[in-house]
């Protein structure tokens, strides 16, 4: 039997078949911004990176992040199936008017700038992820520091950003241009920022202290 389009049970199939591609290539980018972010760390506060606690953590926001994420983009092409069908219905096109319609809805249409943009933006959301997860496994990183390349390209909305300092679990990154309640890069589409962690060196000490003790 041929998928119906207006039957929600064929979007979460394809739900499904996107998260399924989807999932492999975000963990590994977390993977690496874990990885990136332990060696920002201090050897005091290295030692004391969880790759159990990093791992759970992942796994976790990456079903919050790929489900919501890509749900969005899931939504936009069932309206825009429907809305075909209806006008087919409704208007009387022609069968093959339809399937043009609904052809074009499904198939990629970014180009190549636009698809470049959108996976940068995206990577560099994911690797910040990757940092703060291994950060906040440690227990020892207390505030986040935004940081931008310093140079012309550094737009309107980053500039007031660069080395501001806040919690490790805040959205609080914001300026008047802009950039409002963030907790990571991007802060907008081609971002180039990145975060540093600011550790409580004697915490991180204490802690290394207390498991050498206790081994």
């Amino acid at each position: 039997m041929t998928p119906d389009p207006r039957d929600p049970l064929f979007w979460d199939e394809e739900l499904a078949k996107m998260f399924n591609l989807f999932a492999p290539r975000v963990i590994g980018l977390l993977l690496s911004g874990g990885q990136q972010g332990v060696g920002e760390l201090p050897d005091a506060a290295a030692v004391l990176m969880n790759w159990d606690v990093f791992n759970q953590k992942a796994i976790d926001w990456l079903h919050n992040y790929g489900v919501g994420w890509l749900r969005d983009i899931n939504e936009t092409s069932r309206n825009q199936v429907v809305n075909a069908i209806d006008d087919f219905i409704r208007q009387g096109k022609s069968m093959q008017a339809l399937k043009k319609n609904i052809t074009e809805i499904l198939a990629p249409t970014y180009s190549k700038a636009r698809a470049e943009m959108l996976a940068v933006t995206e990577v560099t959301r994911i690797y910040a992820e990757g940092n703060l997860m291994a950060w906040k496994s440690t227990g020892v990183v207390t505030k986040k520091r935004w940081m931008t390349a310093r140079d012309e390209r550094v737009c309107p909305i980053c500039a007031p950003l660069d080395g501001m300092i806040v919690d490790v679990d805040s959205n609080g990154f914001t300026t008047e241009v802009g950039g409002l309640g963030l907790s990571s890069p991007p802060a907008h589409p081609r971002c180039r920022c990145w975060l540093t962690p600011v550790v409580d060196v004697a915490a991180a000490e204490r802690k290394v202290r207390e498991a050498i003790e206790n081994a």
